[in-house]
């Protein structure tokens, strides 16, 4: 951006050096316009470095929000990793939040049936366990099963 403000501010020097040249420089005129362009110069020049600086505060932001974003996701990760540990014990058990959450999430449509299934898991962690243990397609199949086992 700032190497684009450069050009431009180039381009602009080198116009207005044309036309002095073409005015010449021994009339008044020629030394008026000397002077505007030298102000629009100067213009141009502060203009050019307020953007640099804003540029430069821009970048620095970025690189602080991807330190950010870094840091964040290794915090995540390390959540996530320090779930799945208790979740290995043998002492951790699901919320009835989680139990329901996953419910929800086997898209069971019977009213019934999603509260029968909620009242049978809170009622067995290990069944929830192994639940939890497998890839969303095979839930439903495995409550089924534990549950007419169960019954």
């Amino acid at each position: 951006m700032v190497d684009l403000i450069d050009l431009q501010l180039e381009r602009l020097n080198i116009r207005f050096e044309g036309l002095t040249d073409i005015l010449g420089r021994d009339s008044d005129q020629s030394d008026r316009l000397c002077h505007i362009v030298e102000r629009q110069a100067i213009s141009f020049e502060v203009v050019a470095l307020s953007l640099q600086r804003v540029a430069n505060v821009m970048e620095e932001n970025l690189q602080y929000n991807r330190r950010h974003v870094v840091a964040e996701e290794e915090r995540n990760s390390i959540f996530r990793e320090h779930t799945r540990t208790l979740r290995r014990t043998s002492t951790f058990q699901y919320s009835e939040s989680d139990i329901w959450e996953m419910l929800v999430e086997m898209n069971i449509q019977d009213e019934d049936l999603l509260d029968n299934c909620y009242n049978f898991l809170c009622g067995h962690p290990n069944a929830v366990k192994q639940l939890f243990g497998l890839p969303l397609e095979r839930r439903m199949r495995k409550l089924v099963k534990v549950m007419t086992t169960n019954s």
